[in-house]
């Protein structure tokens, strides 16, 4: 598990992102009658990022950034943070409810009915407890404990920024040279996993 983030550079173009819903098991009775289970309860995302152009001048060096970082993850054996332009602030979440015993709970965010855990939490979070802010340390997968446990029914909430663990889905990056001085990789692709 590394805490490197991916970098990002002007070339950038728009992330493409698709949900991938959890793997469903189906079981067929001879009377056609089918039985269906999740083996897993959280989506994962894949991103498909491109960039129009890379610089290798010795000033900017992006792409030497980013081949440098894809060397330093092992292609698709460790997995590293990315923040997706477009989902990575929390404000006032709610992420659990007090029952006066429990002082670790797992960080996460709402989007729509949905909540689901965030294991790469950013710099900077504030947490308040019933409404009072409240100091807390988190964990590099977003456990966070609080110095006593919360009062049962108090609302726990964050606000700050995070960030989508994930991992390159191929073992190859692909660059083709448009001019000179910059290449341009058409297609980078990752996913988000869950941590062990």
């Amino acid at each position: 598990m590394s805490q490197l983030v991916f970098p990002a550079f002007p070339g950038q173009t728009f992330a493409a992102r698709s949900v991938v819903a959890p793997p469903v098991s189906i079981k067929t009775t001879p009377s056609l009658r089918e039985f269906r289970a999740r083996d897993a309860s959280v989506p994962r995302y894949l991103y498909s990022l491109g960039f129009e152009f890379l610089r290798v001048s010795q000033a900017l060096a992006e792409y030497q950034t980013l081949v440098g970082f894809f060397n330093r993850v092992g292609g698709t054996f460790d997995d590293w943070l990315f923040q997706d332009p477009e989902d990575n602030l929390a404000t006032n979440e709610l992420f659990g409810i007090g029952d006066g015993v429990t002082a670790t709970f797992q960080l996460g965010r709402t989007s729509g009915s949905f909540f689901e855990p965030i294991y790469g939490p950013g710099s900077g979070l504030t947490f308040t407890v019933a409404g009072v802010a409240n100091g807390a340390t988190v964990s590099p997968l977003g456990q966070v404990t609080f110095a006593a446990a919360p009062a049962a029914g108090a609302q726990l909430r964050w606000s700050g920024p995070y960030y989508w663990r994930c991992r390159f889905t191929a073992e190859t990056l692909d660059f083709t040279r448009s001019f000179s001085t910059f290449l341009e990789a058409k297609k980078v692709e990752f996913r988000t996993v869950k941590p062990i």
